[in-house]
């Protein structure tokens, strides 16, 4: 009985996320920066992580116009109206036809302690409690001000959902949101007018130590993560992310700040990888990686390595020595090719590692040191790589052709790539993730395979 009730809990906080995104291409609303504010202006101070969407950004890229207060559809959006309606989904049907009483205006998620929420406004309250009773096939219980289904929770015009856990959400927690002084909510964050601007479709801000400790890792885990941290960068204190829906792609950024506000310093010495080696690899393939590592970091980690006296470092600082600039890797399920740049000098030591731990094939061509195991092929194209590699420090990309998303039809997803790369002294980590559709904005791709 439990299980059966943990799960509908799941069902009705994946409708009202779903009425939240499908209704910032549907309804007639367009969020502003006065909205956000009011939005953050109940997230506590100590919220680990906090995001905000921009509404009226996703509206016009997916190919709606906004007209005052209305949004009238685009093409692709009234063909998929159409479709959805043909079908046998009953809250999407709602969803779409501004059934659900949301406003999407504006929506923030945050993170405080272990617990996740999302909030938002109502343009109908009633509608909106109306339409999750029925889901729910329960009623509504008020107490001091704020009424409540299971995870879900609603004061005046603004809603919250505890995302995580499958808990209830508790009214006093609400009542304290909603009553927050700006000395102690989110507004008080030097970064909370970034998020209320929201430039980009999505603008994250997070705390790191903050995030450790709701992470759920062990102590040596947080410890671990904590130095190496700090030998990546210099002050790291809070975490920045942006994302956007564009034609053909999903594509985000995050980057570390230091305790002043600005791009944390990347400690290591930095080398970009070498987008013309990716050609020679192979044509195809189902995954490649690589990585660009610079003759100072080498010889800052034979150092480190020599002096530690770490057992058996001698022939992994041999096989170091040799390494000068790309690294690189294709694979498909059996298969694997992959290529090392090196300065021509002890070759034998890297070439032993490789062959002697992977089995591999192992050959010079005058100083690339190629390996390999089979013939590779996918439906990764290495030319177009190739492209996607150019200036990280190390990257990866993967085909999407084994990728499934739970409750999808069709996954509207080409290929993921995710990068490091250097940026004002700093690193900071690129994700796209590509539709088989260039022309088509992400989200249509999207919702059509629903």
């Amino acid at each position: 009985m439990k299980k059966i009730f943990d799960s509908s809990r799941l069902h009705l906080t994946l409708i009202a996320l779903s009425a939240i995104i499908l209704s910032s291409v549907f309804s007639s609303c367009s969020g502003d920066k006065t909205e956000v504010s009011d939005l953050l202006a109940t997230v506590p101070a100590d919220a680990s992580a906090v995001a905000a969407i921009s509404i009226k950004n996703i509206v016009e890229k997916s190919g709606c116009k906004i007209d005052g207060s209305k949004i009238i559809p685009g093409k692709e959006v009234e063909a998929l109206s159409g479709k959805i309606e043909d079908k046998d989904a009953k809250s999407l049907k709602e969803i779409l036809n501004g059934d659900t009483g949301i406003d999407p205006s504006a929506a923030v998620f945050f993170i405080e302690g272990n617990n996740q929420y999302i909030t938002g406004f109502l343009a109908d309250p009633n509608k909106f409690k109306s339409y999750i009773g029925k889901a729910a096939n329960e009623a509504w219980n008020s107490q001091n001000g704020i009424d409540r289904c299971r995870n879900m929770a609603v004061k005046g015009n603004q809603f919250w959902i505890r995302s995580n856990h499958n808990n209830d959400i508790d009214p006093e927690e609400v009542s304290r949101f909603s009553s927050l002084s700006e000395k102690l909510s989110f507004l008080s964050n030097s970064y909370a007018d970034k998020l209320s601007s929201i430039e980009n479709d999505l603008e994250g801000w997070g705390n790191i130590s903050s995030l450790y400790g709701a992470s759920g890792m062990s102590f040596q885990e947080k410890t671990m993560a904590g130095i190496a941290l700090a030998i990546l960068f210099s002050d790291a204190q809070d975490l920045t992310y942006s994302a956007n829906f564009e034609k053909g792609k999903f594509v985000s950024t995050l980057s570390v700040l230091n305790s002043k506000g600005q791009q944390a310093k990347f400690n290591l010495p930095v080398e970009r990888i070498d987008p013309a080696m990716i050609k020679s690899l192979t044509p195809s393939a189902e995954m490649v990686a690589g990585i660009a590592i610079s003759p100072k970091l080498v010889e800052q980690l034979k150092n480190e390595l020599g002096k530690n006296n770490i057992p058996g470092s001698e022939l992994v600082v041999s096989a170091l020595s040799s390494i000068d600039g790309t690294c690189l890797v294709a694979t498909d399920k059996e298969n694997v090719k992959g290529v090392v740049s090196t300065n021509g000098q002890n070759t034998a030591a890297v070439a032993d590692l490789i062959s002697d731990n992977f089995g591999f094939t192992v050959t010079m061509d005058g100083k690339l040191l190629n390996f390999s195991k089979g013939l590779v092929s996918g439906s990764l194209e290495t030319e177009k790589v190739a492209s996607m590699f150019k200036g990280s420090m190390f990257a990866i990309a993967a085909a999407g052709t084994n990728f499934t998303m739970p409750g999808f039809k069709n996954t509207p997803v080409s290929t993921i790539f995710a990068a490091l790369v250097p940026d004002n002294g700093s690193m900071k980590v690129s994700m796209e993730v590509l539709s088989p559709d260039e022309k088509e904005n992400f989200l249509i791709s999207i919702l059509k395979g629903i």
